[in-house]
């Protein structure tokens, strides 16, 4: 009898105490939750945003970076993410695919406008060149859509036309509106691909790296040639010459086709570049193939001679590092480019700037990064994302050039009187007009002794998070695909302390106008979107050939 109560008061004794572990793991569980919630997933390019910057946006997300342009696509696709950065030919794709949703302008840039100034409103925040570029994606669309839907029927994507039957958009999804490109992304930075190459001009350099040959100078490396001719040339002067190409398939898949139409002229119909397709590929990929054997003297599988390299920061220290074995030559974008030439960032013994050149081939290419959201994602959660880009990177992109000179000096002014308060009033008199902070001096006004003597507070002023754009770029140095940043930067970036302008930095930074300039004519051309399965057939055979 005893032995079954004692048996009876051990189970209620076990099941009480199960009973509070349970209880005690459900308020552990439900306090972590609390304390950490979930965060959805956003995703960007390694090294491709301010650390200030990424530190306050994974306060309220999971912030993932990647090498690869495609993880972001799978994420995008599979539901993983519901935002992130992408590039214009990879957006264009996944809009046609019906897989981002329209972007919440009013929110991210903090502007107004009616259904019907939309467009102009917000074309006129951005460069030429990327108004240019959308148009050319508007077009690739609606001419996706016509092989799509050729009869134009309401239950597929179809074209919106004119009176004049002129094809004025789309409409992706059937919900009767007309789509354009432009809706459907933020822009971010507007980038082109270039050859960049060490001239060994630092001490340093000479010393450490070593390696060309004697008597050699560039003066013959002029832009607007071939890629042959450029990279042959370049190659030639060097002992042993390493040269370091980006490991995308379709970057190398348009220098094939660059060096296939300069060696047979059949690569363009009506002066418009061929598209890849399931019957070229193979052929093009050969050309690259053939072109690095020609221009370097050595196949792509030659890794003591050619890299190929993922990672575009590798690009950048590779070029610049003071040690032998490291790239002479390498195929990069402009902002890297810049990167690199401001390589004591980088490597502290290195000369502060110079530390690279470079020459634009006579057809290269250029698309523009931007911040996308999925479909999927509720309207409360994209402008909350749309509000936190807003605070965080773009609340200074929809200011008019004056009104970004008077925050920047403003800026200054503050370094200096926190520096020396007794000193203010001399400070704002060689700032402003009229002894008044709202009136910014302009930059001729600004007297030479001054500014060399604060230089260092006008390079110190950059850092400042009531302009986030542009101390996003002090960070990254790509060029900004919004006119009045640009324009900004342009006249007070590249300054040294005697307020004369590097105008080689310039050439990196804008190379459209650098390309204006140039008596050599440049072609910049636009990535191809690409579908699933010519892009797979593409990368295996790309891999194949490149053992990479």
């Amino acid at each position: 009898m005893k032995t079954g109560l004692l048996t009876h008061r051990m189970k209620l004794i076990l099941f009480s105490i199960s009973i509070a572990i349970l209880f005690l793991l459900f308020f552990i569980i439900l306090f972590a939750k609390l304390s950490n919630p979930y965060k959805v997933s956003i995703y960007n390019y390694e090294s491709y945003l301010g650390k200030e910057i990424i530190n306050k946006i994974k306060k309220n997300y999971s912030y993932h970076v990647f090498k690869n342009l495609d993880e972001f696509t799978r994420a995008i696709k599979n539901k993983k993410a519901v935002a992130g950065v992408s590039s214009d030919y990879q957006i264009a794709q996944l809009i046609l695919e019906n897989e981002l949703k329209k972007i919440n302008f009013k929110k991210v840039y903090g502007i107004e406008y009616e259904d019907n100034n939309k467009k102009e409103v917000i074309s006129a925040l951005y460069t030429d060149e990327v108004n240019k570029q959308f148009a050319y994606f508007d077009n690739w669309l609606i001419n996706e859509i016509k092989k799509i839907n050729p009869e134009n029927k309401k239950n597929k994507p179809y074209i919106f036309y004119n009176e004049k039957k002129q094809a004025i958009g789309f409409d992706i999804n059937n919900d009767g509106q007309i789509d354009n490109f432009y809706e459907f992304l933020i822009p971010y930075f507007t980038l082109d691909k270039m050859i960049v190459y060490n001239p060994e001009n630092s001490q340093i350099a000479k010393k450490k790296r070593n390696n060309l040959k004697e008597n050699q100078n560039f003066d013959d490396i002029k832009d607007g040639k071939t890629w042959l001719e450029t990279i042959k040339k370049l190659t030639n002067k060097y002992k042993k010459p390493r040269i370091y190409w980006t490991n995308w398939f379709l970057d190398n898949t348009m220098i094939g086709q660059f060096y296939a139409h300069d060696k047979k002229n059949d690569q363009k119909e009506n002066d418009i570049w061929k598209e890849f397709n399931k019957d070229n590929y193979k052929d093009i990929l050969n050309d690259f193939n053939e072109f690095v054997i020609n221009s370097t003297g050595s196949s792509i599988k030659d890794i003591n001679r050619n890299k190929l390299v993922t990672d575009g920061q590798e690009l950048v220290s590779s070029i610049i590092e003071p040690n032998t074995g490291k790239a002479d030559i390498a195929i990069m974008y402009n902002g890297d480019a810049l990167d690199a030439y401001y390589g004591q960032d980088n490597f502290a013994s290195l000369p502060e700037k110079n530390n690279i050149s470079f020459v634009r081939p006579k057809d290269t290419y250029m698309n523009i990064d931007a911040w996308i959201i999925s479909k999927d994602t509720s309207d409360s959660q994209a402008n909350l994302l749309l509000s936190v880009l807003n605070e965080n990177l773009y609340a200074d992109t929809n200011k008019k050039t004056k009104e970004l000179e008077n925050q920047y000096l403003n800026n200054v002014f503050n370094n200096l009187k926190n520096k020396q308060p007794t000193k203010e009033t001399e400070f704002l008199k060689n700032l402003f007009d009229n002894d008044d902070i709202n009136q910014a001096k302009n930059l001729e006004k600004i007297d030479a002794g001054f500014f060399k003597e604060n230089y260092e507070e006008f390079q110190n002023a950059w850092d400042y998070d009531n302009l986030p754009h542009l101390m996003n770029f002090h960070q990254i140095n790509y060029s900004p695909s919004f006119k009045n940043i640009k324009n900004f930067l342009k006249k007070w970036y590249f300054l040294d302390d005697e307020k004369n302008p590097d105008k080689k930095a310039l050439n990196i930074f804008d190379f459209v106008e650098s390309a204006a300039n140039d008596q050599a004519k440049i072609n910049f051309r636009a990535y191809q979107p690409l579908n699933l399965e010519l892009k797979t057939k593409m990368i295996e055979y790309y891999y194949q050939i490149t053992n990479s």
